[in-house]
Order: structure tokens, then C-alpha cells, then sequence
């Protein structure tokens, strides 16, 4: 992984706003933040860029959907999402 300063900032940004919605709901859930922080940058770097901008002031539904549909479909070995995933903060063709 090669994420950047700004990136790892972004990142963990993203991940610490799930963290809080999703135990808003269900209080007593324990989110691993670390997992969830290497998923995200694996997966920003090998295949499936991410708009980390959008995504860190996304909507709660869309941000909480993107985050664990990352996670439920990364490939560890590769940082490339199976199951034909994309996330609707992927970066878009310009």
C-alpha cells in the first residue's frame, strides 16, 4: 500500500465516522478500526481508486454501505473487490 499523508488522514477519517454510526445503532458493536483503515487503503491502491473526499462526507446509508461492502468483499491477497462490487465512492472516469 501507498496511500499519503493526506490519504491515511482521509482514510481513518472515514472509518472513525462508520465507527460512530454504526455503534450509534448498535451500541455494544465492536468495530475494528485498524482492519477496516488496511482494507480501505488496499483497496484505494490495487484496482479500485476511491473518492476519499466524497466519501469522508458522504451520506451515513451510503457511507456505512460502502464501508462494509468493502470489507465483506476484499480480496486480502490481491486489494482487488470480488463479487463484482464497486463502490458508489469509487473514482470515476474523467
Amino acid at each position: 500500500m501507498n496511500t499519503n499523508p493526506n490519504e491515511d488522514r482521509l482514510i481513518a477519517l472515514i472509518v472513525g465516522r462508520h465507527k460512530a454510526i454504526a455503534q450509534r445503532v448498535f451500541p455494544n458493536l465492536v468495530v475494528d478500526t485498524g482492519r477496516l483503515q488496511r482494507a480501505l487503503a488496499l483497496v484505494h491502491c490495487n484496482g479500485t481508486p476511491l473518492n476519499l473526499d466524497a466519501f469522508a462526507c458522504g451520506s451515513e446509508e451510503r457511507l456505512l454501505s460502502d464501508v462494509v461492502y468493502i470489507a465483506q468483499n476484499i480480496d486480502w491477497a490481491t486489494g482487488r473487490l470480488r463479487n463484482n462490487f464497486v463502490p458508489r465512492f469509487a473514482e470515476t472516469e474523467k
